[in-house]
């Protein structure tokens, strides 16, 4: 397995106006935020391997895993050269001698800068006058995730279509916003300042409301716009007749992708002794 140092490590550091570097902690979450390469991302090895499309966007990027002990490092780094990843590192030295950091990992948002902070309301107050019809509650979750869980008499809201969907709830109602990453929030309250609206955030959030012992509910029990956000997959669909469809389909296309992968132009992988 090919392996890279702590120097030219830094040296790829130095080069990423003009390479993509990806350096992704394969331990379990637990040790990641116990303490991690500063820069790093959290990929677990079998997850990783498994949605490269969702921790390596970017097609040829340089790709160091790290891992304290190794053994985790060198057997996602194999599969990811058998599924055509043609410059994938192990970091010798694991965590030593590299900057750390530990907690909850942050990812930085392009375009944040600048971006203000919005008053805050408190869960109970934020209840108050959405019973009183003041203002209403938009879930920025995914949708999935609101289907599951959100708080009683939450709006689903999709940040790219709240703007265009606003005529569903009353014209002086004040919007409170909740999301999972407070940024996602915050960028949303932004792009509603152009409406005149007052926008307010949850303080706290889901938790926050959870904590203030205010109920949740289940379903897409009110919907600002149709849900795009999101590729459902068999166990998330509900209807019966289309989980047995999906799950079916699913099986078809695995059985037949042997022989779509022997077909000129598209993937393949490498053979090894």
């Amino acid at each position: 397995m090919r392996t890279v140092d702590a120097a030219t490590l830094d040296a790829w550091r130095g080069e990423r106006d003009r390479r993509t570097l990806a350096i992704l902690d394969v331990r379990t979450a637990e040790e990641f935020e116990a303490g991690r390469v500063a820069d790093s991302r959290h990929a677990p090895g079998g997850q990783l391997i498994q949605g490269t499309d969702l921790y390596l966007p970017v097609r040829n990027a340089r790709v160091v895993l790290v891992d304290d002990k190794r053994v985790r490092a060198d057997m996602t780094a194999s599969w990811l050269v058998q599924l055509g990843w043609t410059e994938v590192f192990v970091l010798e030295s694991g965590l030593e001698g590299q900057p750390m950091a530990s907690g909850t990992y942050a990812a930085p948002v392009l375009g944040a800068e600048g971006v203000g902070v919005p008053a805050t309301v408190a869960a109970v107050e934020a209840k108050r006058r959405i019973d009183a019809g003041s203002a209403v509650l938009l879930d920025l979750a995914r949708s999935l995730d609101y289907r599951d869980s959100h708080p009683e008499g939450a709006w689903w809201a999709c940040r790219t279509a709240i703007a265009e969907n606003l005529f569903k709830v009353p014209a002086q109602a004040a919007l409170i916003l909740t999301a999972p990453e407070a940024m996602l929030a915050r960028l949303t309250a932004a792009d509603l300042a152009a409406t005149g609206r007052e926008v307010l955030l949850l303080d706290g959030g889901r938790a926050g409301w959870s904590a203030a012992g205010l109920a949740m509910q289940s379903g897409m029990t009110a919907v600002l716009s149709e849900p795009q956000d999101t590729y459902l997959r068999p166990y998330d669909r509900t209807n019966r007749a289309e989980i047995e469809k999906a799950m079916n389909d699913y099986l078809d296309w695995e059985v037949a992708l042997v022989e779509q992968i022997k077909k000129a132009g598209g993937l393949s992988f490498r053979q090894f002794a």
